[in-house]
């Protein structure tokens, strides 16, 4: 946990004191802290960090943040590295990442299991992430991902299914 730990502490650092304020660092950043967050969680558990988890984890998150910072377009208050970014450049990549996520997921419902059926969990898994891309293009309430997540009927019904379906194919 002490190399997990000390990056976590040394990138919060570097984003504190400026990394935060230059256009795809920072959200390379904030999604990075997301896998460092899993890998704490690894090495808590005492549980191996998948490959497959690190590119999910690191491409749906780098698509949530690049979603809030679309959004964060519309209020009156902007953060400073929003002057180096434009709405049109910030959909392109909430689009790539959307790809990126869906096809990883989609890669690893194939080759990281020796189920012929995990690749029917890429249904649910899209829908979800698909309506997140609508909202987050649609939506000022992308701003706030969390509430976003939580409260859109769509996206919890896809994460109940995939959820379902992913524990019933692995653990039964």
């Amino acid at each position: 946990i002490t190399v997990v730990l000390l990056a976590y502490l040394l990138l919060n650092v570097g984003y504190g004191f400026g990394l935060k304020h230059i256009p795809i660092v920072d959200i390379v950043l904030v999604a990075l802290f997301y896998l460092l967050r899993i890998h704490a969680g690894g090495v808590a558990t005492e549980t191996s960090v998948s490959p497959w988890l690190n590119l999910v984890a690191f491409f749906l998150a780098l698509f949530v943040i690049t979603g809030k910072r679309l959004a964060e377009f519309s209020l009156p208050y902007r953060r400073k590295v929003l002057e180096g970014y434009t709405a049109d450049f910030l959909s392109r990549v909430l689009v790539i990442a959307t790809a990126l996520s869906l096809s990883v997921y989609g890669a690893y419902s194939v080759l990281a299991h020796d189920s012929e059926w995990l690749v029917f969990t890429s249904i649910p898994f899209a829908v979800g992430v698909l309506r997140y891309l609508q909202l987050s293009l649609s939506s000022p309430e992308a701003e706030n991902p969390e509430l976003l997540l939580l409260s859109d009927r769509i996206i919890l019904g896809s994460v109940a299914l995939w959820g379902a379906m992913f524990l019933g194919i692995v653990y039964l």
